[in-house]
C-alpha cells in the first residue's frame, strides 16, 4: 500500500537536506531500504553518515532501553521511524491489548518524541474495509495514543518497477487540527504518486494535493497540481517540440488538472 515508501520519501528529503534519520525496522532489511533511498536520489555518503538503521530482533531489555536512550541523547535525529508496529510489539514480547499498546508507546515512542524527532509509526489495518474502523489492526488505543496525525493509505494503482503507483492518503486523525483545513472530499489529504524508471535507476515521488475540477481546494484557496506540473515539465524536457495537447495526452491525471498545470507552467515562465 506504499506506506513504507511514504516514510522513505520523507527520509530521502531529510537526508538530502542535511538531517539525520533513525529507523527501527521490524519488517524490511537494510539492503532494500538503502536501495530505495538511492533510487529516490540520496547519495551514499548521506546514507552512511546520517541514517541510523536498526533491525531489532529481541526483547526490549534494560540494556536495549539504555542503548536507545543514549543513541537519541547523543545524536540529533530529525526523523525517527518505527516500521511494523505489530511485529515490533511481538518482538518486544507485548500483546496488542490497550494496556500493552500504552506500555509500548511509553517505552519506545515517547522517548523518541521527547528527543525532538518527528516520529512516524507504520502499521497494518484489517483487510475488511467494513470492519476496519479508523485505527490499525489490534487495540483501539493505537489511535488514541497518537498525538499528531494518522493517515490511512488506499491503493489506487499498484506500484512496481517501470510503472506508476498511486495511493490515496486519508486523514484519520488530526489531534492539533493543523492539517484538516487542507483535506478534500472523503477526508483525502493527498495522493502519493511514485514513478519508477528502471533504465535511469530512479523513482520520482510526488504528493498531489486534493482539489476540485475548477482548480480550487475545498477551502477555496488557490490550488496548484504540483505533481502533474512536474510530470508535464519532465515530459516536455524529454520530448522537445511537443504540442500542448500532446503533453496533456501523454501524462497521467485528470484533464482539467493537466490543463491547469500547463497554464501555470506557461504563466510562471517554466
Amino acid at each position: 500500500s506504499m506506506k513504507s515508501f511514504a516514510w522513505q520519501v520523507a527520509a530521502a528529503e531529510v537526508l538530502n537536506d542535511g538531517g539525520s534519520v533513525l529507523c527501527l525496522d521490524f519488517e524490511n532489511d537494510a539492503s532494500s531500504v538503502t536501495h530505495r533511498l538511492r533510487l529516490l536520489g540520496v547519495q551514499p555518503e548521506a546514507i552512511l553518515d546520517r541514517l541510523c538503521y536498526i533491525n531489532p530482533d529481541g526483547a526490549f531489555t534494560k540494556e536495549a532501553k539504555a542503548m536507545l536512550k543514549a543513541l537519541v541523547r547523543d545524536r540529533e535525529f530529525t526523523l525517527a521511524v518505527v516500521d511494523g508496529i505489530t511485529d515490533a510489539m511481538a518482538t518486544l514480547g507485548l500483546e496488542e491489548t490497550n494496556k500493552d499498546v500504552a506500555k509500548f508507546d511509553r517505552q519506545l515512542l515517547k522517548p523518541l518524541t521527547k528527543a525532538g524527532a518527528a516520529v512516524v509509526q507504520v502499521d497494518h489495518v484489517v483487510k475488511s474495509k467494513e470492519t476496519r474502523g479508523r485505527w490499525a489492526i489490534g487495540a483501539q488505543h493505537k489511535l488514541a495514543a497518537v498525538t499528531g496525525a494518522q493517515f490511512v493509505f488506499e491503493v489506487i494503482k499498484a506500484f512496481g518497477e517501470d510503472r506508476e503507483g498511486v495511493a490515496k492518503m486519508i486523514l484519520a486523525k488530526d489531534k492539533p487540527g493543523k492539517l484538516r483545513k487542507y483535506q478534500g472530499a472523503g477526508k483525502v489529504i493527498a495522493q502519493l504518486r511514485l514513478l519508477s524508471n528502471l533504465q535511469e535507476g530512479t523513482i520520482l515521488a510526488m504528493l498531489d494535493l486534493p482539489g476540485r475540477e475548477d482548480g480550487k481546494t475545498e477551502e477555496g484557496d488557490g490550488f496548484q497540481p504540483t505533481g502533474i506540473m512536474e510530470r508535464i515539465s519532465l515530459y516536455v524536457e524529454q520530448h522537445p517540440g511537443t504540442s500542448q495537447n500532446g503533453a496533456i495526452t501523454a501524462v497521467a491525471g485528470k484533464t482539467a488538472y493537466k490543463r491547469l498545470a500547463v497554464e501555470i507552467l506557461c504563466r510562471d515562465g517554466y
